[in-house]
């Protein structure tokens, strides 16, 4: 039987190993035993999803209903009235990050490909690690070169696609190609080039990206897939192949807000 996700989760909290959770952690394990199909649990099924004795699960949970973080529903309990008001607080790139990241694709997942995926929000580009979600910054080390050029890859394809609406060469947004005019890719040649293959390619030594971008219905472009790949010609052609066809599915769940729409 797979370990519940609570239980992965606390997994890799440092100290975990030797029994020495926080009560915090262990609150947070509480939340996370809740699902889609699964919204009221009874305290029995909490203490055995998350490995805590029953008594331990009890006196966290008294705080929790107290805090408004779990509401009882009958006899069971659910998620509380105030988690859905910090739902509301929540950055709208983080939003659309939880809307597409179950959407993510099989290759991913399969090829074990470092993956990310890059979000804008007010002009500045949020990247996250696209298995788990996990908000990383350029220079974070744990993933050294795959990061760096999956970021230029992903610049790339936002630039182009957020320059041209269409593979004829409509300029969306003047300031945007003035904006793009000074990058290593500059010129209307070579974006044009990206938006009418549908991905941009970025290289670092031997290390190679593809990214593809991420939009609302109606074009607008809120941000891109990028994933490392190893060298070779046959991996890259059916990475590429499955990023395209990645791309429609992804951008049908990026449900956007009136704000993204007029970006």
């Amino acid at each position: 039987m797979p370990m519940p996700h609570s239980q992965m989760r606390m997994s890799v909290i440092p100290g975990a190993a030797a029994g020495r959770l926080s009560m915090l952690s262990r609150g947070l394990s509480i939340l996370e035993c809740f699902t889609p199909g699964e919204s009221s649990l009874t305290l029995s099924e909490i203490s055995r999803r998350t490995g805590l004795a029953k008594a331990t699960v009890h006196r966290l949970i008294m705080e929790l209903l107290v805090w408004g973080l779990l509401d009882r529903d009958g006899k069971d309990l659910c998620l509380g009235r105030r988690v859905a008001m910090l739902s509301d607080r929540v950055p709208e790139p983080t939003q659309l990050l939880h809307r597409i990241l179950p959407h993510t694709p099989l290759i991913i997942a399969r090829r074990k490909c470092p993956a990310f995926f890059t979000l804008l929000s007010n002009d500045r580009s949020l990247h996250f690690e696209a298995r788990e979600g996990r908000r990383v910054q350029e220079d974070d080390v744990a993933f050294g070169g795959p990061l760096t050029v999956c970021v230029s890859a992903a610049a790339k394809v936002i630039a182009a696609f957020r320059t041209w609406v269409r593979q004829d060469g409509i300029r969306q947004d003047g300031i945007r190609r003035e904006r793009v005019a000074s990058l290593p890719y500059r010129g209307e040649a070579g974006l044009s080039e990206i938006v009418h293959r549908g991905y941009a390619i970025s290289r670092t030594g031997r290390t190679v990206a593809v990214a593809v971008p991420i939009s609302a219905p109606s074009g607008s472009v809120l941000g891109a897939l990028s994933v490392a790949i190893p060298p070779g010609g046959a991996h890259r052609i059916a990475v590429v192949r499955e990023l395209i066809g990645a791309r429609k599915a992804l951008s049908s769940v990026s449900v956007h807000s009136p704000t993204q729409e007029s970006a």
